[in-house]
């Protein structure tokens, strides 16, 4: 007699031999084989992840499927089966029945493929297992300082398949399953995207082994900022600058941009306004050096000069511009006034070597933080990939500690170390409505 068979995913595997005795439950002695079945009453799930088959439990019961706890003695014997029947190991574990059960932990390390099964041998009587499936143990990304919220990656390795490039996942938890990658690509890496917490990147050879990476996340980098007010009321100007960089840091992390404005210090030079209040980008020299020479530049920190009016090296009236890549920019007071954290998120973008995305292929029409024109504060994955690990951002020299090679990415397109521009992890949230022009 053969009852079911329960296969449940991820649970214990448990084998159970059933021995059919008589009628007279706990007398097993005598019988013939003529009288005895056996019978999986907890059987393997539908695949063994790992090659090794976990333990499991084997019972002997009467003809009324109670356990025969009178059963002291005996040995049942397993032999493995491989895909297609055939015996691949005789007698790979034996097991000793106790008050009718017996225990069995397998250490036969299996490799990976469908259809495996289990022959179970006690006195005569043979019965095999449901088939079941061996897959290899999936590689992991483990990740310490988490914060709340769901954290995003990018990996980056080879699979059975062939190369696997820019493959996304999310999580809520502090460890995440990545697949089964090898060494089989040109790049080996993952990037990690977490609320308040910094972008970080792993650089790394995946192996044929089961591996395991662990990524310590940190705190969201903290940016100097030196504001220079060169034109109106300087505690007007200050008030309006000091809301729109809080809110821009409110921004940054709702999009798990991994940076924030840290120490704001703020200088008067409302006094040069009549020589720096109308900035034009200048013809043959660094577009900064006229407001370095004759207003000031604070080494190590990101210096932002407050201005009446800009004109970019067009001539056309902007709302603000900025060194690409860089730790300087010019904002109007108008734009401060009218767009606030999205002037600023913008020209910092460019610091941060960011191109316009305007009309670019994948993004959307509503825009982008790096959209001029529009009110949106979205950023990609790929645009936050860039700003902190691109070799030329000017956040780059903001960040310590880091021990990967920085790329050199293209700015607009995906390379064999850098994602699509526009590759999202996250969809975007933020459709941009009022039209303002930051530049």
């Amino acid at each position: 007699m053969i009852r079911g068979f329960t296969s449940r995913a991820r649970h214990i595997f448990a084998l159970a031999a059933v021995l059919v005795l008589s009628a007279c439950a706990g007398e097993p002695a005598g019988l013939g084989a003529e009288d005895r079945g056996l019978e999986f009453v907890d059987g393997p799930a539908d695949h063994v992840v790992g090659g090794v088959i976990p333990a499991f439990r084997i019972w002997v019961t009467d003809l009324f499927g109670r356990r025969a706890t009178g059963l002291q003695g005996g040995t049942l014997t397993l032999d493995l089966l491989a895909p297609g029947g055939a015996t691949q190991t005789s007698g790979f574990a034996t097991v000793p029945l106790s008050f009718g059960e017996g225990r069995a932990a397998p250490t036969v390390s299996l490799p990976a493929a469908a259809g495996y099964s289990v022959r179970a041998r006690f006195e005569g009587v043979t019965l095999d297992s449901p088939p079941f499936s061996v897959v290899a143990a999936p590689d992991l990304v483990r990740m310490t300082n988490v914060s709340a919220g769901e954290v995003g990656l990018i990996v980056d390795g080879a699979n059975n398949i062939g190369r696997l490039q820019d493959s996304t996942h999310r999580t809520t938890t502090a460890e995440v399953d990545v697949g089964v990658l090898n060494s089989g690509a040109l790049t080996h890496s993952v990037a990690v995207f977490a609320p308040d917490r910094r972008a970080e990147l792993v650089q790394l050879g995946w192996t044929s082994a089961p591996d395991i990476v662990t990524v310590a996340l940190r705190d969201p980098v903290l940016l100097p900022v030196t504001v220079w007010i060169v034109t109106g009321s300087f505690a007007t100007e200050k008030a309006q600058v000091e809301t729109a960089l809080a809110t821009l840091s409110q921004e940054w992390a709702k999009e798990r941009a991994g940076v924030a404005i840290g120490d704001v210090q703020f200088r008067d030079a409302t006094s040069l306004s009549a020589q720096f209040e109308v900035f034009v980008v200048p013809m043959g020299a660094g577009p900064f050096s006229g407001l370095a020479a004759g207003v000031g530049r604070d080494a190590g920190r990101f210096n932002v000069y407050v201005v009446l009016s800009a004109r970019d090296a067009t001539s056309a009236l902007v709302g603000g511009f900025s060194e690409q890549p860089g730790t300087a920019m010019v904002v109007t007071s108008a734009a401060v006034t009218s767009s606030g954290a999205r002037v600023f998120g913008h020209e910092f973008g460019h610091n941060f070597g960011l191109r316009d995305t305007n009309n670019l292929e994948g993004f959307l029409i509503d825009g982008n933080m790096m959209t001029t024109g529009l009110n949106s504060m979205n950023l990609t994955e790929g645009q936050t990939f860039r700003a902190h690990f691109d070799r030329f951002s000017a956040l780059r020299g903001f960040r310590t500690g880091d021990a990967f090679n920085a790329p050199s990415c293209n700015p607009l397109e995906a390379t064999t170390d850098c994602p699509a521009l526009e590759l999202r992890v996250w969809a975007e949230t933020d459709p941009a409505a009022t039209v303002i022009s930051p530049g």
